[in-house]
């Protein structure tokens, strides 16, 4: 399949996606398990907030300002069905359905099952806790073409100082976020599982994160320059690390087959790290 044939096809399904944009009616659900708490916002199916034995996970940015917005920062935002820009300008990036509503097909206390439909494909998002935060992303192909996609989980994670922090599990050894980063590793193939962890000196704890059906996993954060589209006020860039596994084919997609499906998943945990962060010779800066 021609990259170009995959960009037009994309670009309609956004079209479409956005004359169906409904802002309204959203809701926000709440899991439990006894010592972790989530909650999701049905709009783009974002996880707000989890915090975990008393401890919030993640970074949210203002999320009051989504519908002017080209990205909204903060929380676990899903990108589908591409991750990154496609064309040209903001509005392209990370697809749509982080500003779609979606639909609450099951619910429980600790476990909701998110819908998004399109005239192509649909969309099942389950999140769930555990003994961590589990999200698992399926996307079927319900036309009798073949559909280009790529899916992406772009979380935000709390960090107490973004120069005290090291990520682990990207490359061969550690890298150090002192400074804007907007990089990764790229696998070739899918990879059944790969684990990063986020060294935390400030806050003392080590975020684990797993991820099973990647083909990469990128590692970014805007730095001062904030150059990135979306609203990040002040010094805010200090407070978090996104590290974003995603699921990508040749040219930035993936083909479903007719019928085919697709998962990727990922699982969030914490460790208290018991030690601070020794920043030697075997760390490379970001």
């Amino acid at each position: 399949m021609k990259i170009s044939y995959a960009r037009r096809h994309l670009a309609l399904a956004a079209l479409l996606a956005c004359a169906s944009l409904v802002a309204s009616g959203a809701e926000q659900v709440v899991l439990t398990n006894g010592t972790a708490t989530c909650s999701i916002d049905t709009l783009g199916g974002r996880v707000l907030s989890c915090r975990m034995g008393g401890e919030e996970v993640l970074w949210q940015g203002d999320v009051a300002v989504r519908e002017n917005e080209p990205w909204v920062h903060g929380g676990i935002p899903l990108a589908w069905p591409w991750f990154g820009r496609i064309g040209n300008g903001d509005a392209d990036i990370h697809g749509y359905a982080w500003k779609r509503k979606f639909r609450v097909v099951e619910r429980t206390v600790g476990k909701v099952v998110l819908s998004l439909e399109t005239e192509s494909a649909s969309l099942r998002y389950e999140i769930e806790l555990l003994d961590g935060l589990s999200l698992c992303v399926e996307t079927t192909n319900k036309s009798d073409f073949p559909y280009p996609m790529g899916v992406a989980f772009h979380p935000y994670f709390r960090v107490g100082e973004r120069d005290r922090v090291s990520v682990e599990g990207i490359y061969d050894i550690p890298v150090l976020v002192t400074n804007a980063v907007d990089r990764g590793a790229r696998f070739g193939a899918a990879v059944p599982s790969k684990t990063y962890r986020i060294c935390d000196a400030a806050l003392n704890r080590t975020i684990c994160i797993e991820a099973e059906n990647s083909t990469g996993v990128n590692l970014w954060n805007p730095g001062a320059e904030k150059n990135c589209p979306g609203f990040i006020a002040g010094d805010e860039w200090r407070r978090f690390v996104a590290v974003e596994p995603y699921a990508m084919g040749v040219n930035r997609f993936l083909v479903l087959k007719p019928q085919e499906k697709h998962v990727l998943r990922m699982k969030v945990r914490i460790e208290k790290s018991g030690t601070g962060l020794n920043i030697g010779a075997n760390y490379t800066k970001s």
